[in-house]
């Protein structure tokens, strides 16, 4: 499947590409599949859970942003808890089975943008 994703975002022309509950290793591995397709995408988001030693563990909902485009610049980004402690990743707030975290990021958007229209 990981060919097919690679193919589908850069058919699509994307400048952000958001995902849910890839694993680390995925989307390394779509980054790579990317490349080799010759497109440039930048990849961030954490892991939703703290594990031994405080590494990170588990899946993302991590971002994907075109690194070869001049009109798009990455000011800021977090991922963050979907509970009572959204500093604490890992954390389960109101019943929830797992944990669940968000990431978002902001974006400046300069020259030309064809971004939007």
């Amino acid at each position: 499947r990981r060919s097919k994703v690679a193919r589908v975002i850069a058919a699509s022309n994307a400048d952000v590409v958001g995902t849910q509950e890839g694993l680390a290793h995925q989307l390394r591995n779509i980054t790579d599949d990317l490349e080799a397709l010759g497109v440039q995408y930048s990849c961030f988001g954490r892991a939703r859970e703290v594990g031994f030693r405080f590494r990170p563990v588990g899946e993302h909902c991590a971002i994907w942003y075109r690194g070869d485009n001049d009109t798009l610049e990455r000011l800021s980004d977090a991922t963050f808890a979907l509970s009572e402690t959204p500093e604490r990743l890992g954390s389960k707030s109101w019943g929830t089975a797992c944990p669940r975290i968000a990431t978002y990021a902001w974006f400046f958007l300069g020259g030309d943008s064809a971004i939007g229209r």
